[in-house]
């Protein structure tokens, strides 16, 4: 989860490109945090992909 936030505040680099390294990073993470294991967790995954999914979007745009 971490890692997907490192790259989605990334300066450097092609931003598009860190973005979508955010969003595969936080998918990776909810191969660990199931929602029945650790909701909260897998909650501020959810929060955080949809976060930078708009920023994505905004960039494209």
């Amino acid at each position: 989860m971490n890692l997907g936030s490192v790259y989605g505040k990334r300066i450097y680099g092609d931003q598009i490109e860190n973005l979508e390294k955010a969003l595969s990073a936080y998918q990776d993470a909810l191969k660990v945090y199931s929602y029945e294991e650790f909701p909260l967790e897998w909650e501020e995954v959810q929060n955080n992909r949809v976060s930078f999914y708009i920023k994505k979007l905004d960039y494209k745009n």
